[in-house]
């Protein structure tokens, strides 16, 4: 589960920004733009899609 990384500031919780783009907390702790994720999300589901055209094709 991904959660939006903030900072506290006299109380004040303030989203964590970089690049104009919102900074999100994995479970484990690592920081990343979602949009890091999204393009590594998109290049799997790539990967499989062609693996399974390949497999259709041989059949």
């Amino acid at each position: 589960m991904h959660k939006l990384y903030v900072i506290t500031h006299a109380r004040i919780l303030e989203a964590v920004v970089w690049d104009d783009k919102p900074v999100y907390v994995h479970d484990d702790g690592k920081k990343f733009h979602l949009i890091t994720a999204t393009v590594a999300t998109i290049s799997r589901l790539n990967g499989e899609v062609k693996a399974h055209q390949k497999m259709v094709m041989c059949i």
